[in-house]
């Protein structure tokens, strides 16, 4: 594969989970070894794992000794879990993160709530834009909406709704310059489509 960057290897680093998440980051760091060994001319993202803060250290430490400069930090492995203890721990993970490295992108976004949250964040990863529209569901005025399923997957509502997330996006990064290099394609210097929407009134009619 031809690909300009990749993702370092993942593991499992569980919350309470301390000595099983300290065998897997030694785990991922060798591997990550190999990787900058083999794959020397392709940019690595160093995904940061540990199952508290001062593994994440150590563990983004390691990164910087293999010359990773930018990282991403999942936060979709705690958001799914959604109780609040196990949402206040990422975040307090992430804004630790931060503060260790130059750059770092945020995974696993898929609403409002969830930017806001990690908007310290350099750049948001999301495919949710296209699972939403998998599962019958459209980004219209800040909410996600369930609309009945018409045919095959639609581009028009993947589009829609990436449009949204990034309109997102764009409000989160006012007076927050991290994010704005990200917001530079013309196709997303338009707000929501107000027709695209008025032509689901069933699922505006859900959204309220």
């Amino acid at each position: 594969m031809d690909v300009d960057a990749y993702i370092t290897p993942d593991a499992e680093t569980y919350i309470g989970e301390y000595e099983l998440s300290s065998l897997e980051i030694g785990r991922i760091i060798t591997d990550t070894h190999f990787l900058r060994e083999e794959c020397d001319d392709v940019t690595p993202i160093g995904l940061v794992k540990g199952c508290t803060v001062n593994q994440a250290q150590y563990h983004i430490q390691s990164l910087k000794d293999l010359e990773i400069y930018q990282f991403c930090f999942h936060s979709g492995d705690y958001l799914t879990r959604g109780s609040k203890h196990t949402i206040n721990t990422a975040i307090q993970f992430h804004s630790a993160i931060r503060e260790e490295v130059p750059f770092l992108y945020t995974y696993g976004i898929g609403s409002y709530n969830s930017m806001y949250k990690f908007s310290c964040s350099d750049a948001f990863i999301t495919q949710t834009h296209f699972s939403g529209a998998f599962y019958g569901k459209q980004y219209c005025h800040g909410k996600w909406v369930n609309t009945p399923k018409q045919g095959p997957l639609s581009q028009a509502v993947i589009m829609n709704n990436l449009l949204g997330l990034t309109n997102e996006a764009r409000n989160i990064s006012k007076g927050q310059m991290t994010l704005d290099p990200w917001i530079t394609d013309p196709y997303f210097h338009s707000s929501v489509s107000d027709k695209f929407c008025q032509e689901t009134p069933k699922a505006q009619e859900e959204g309220k």
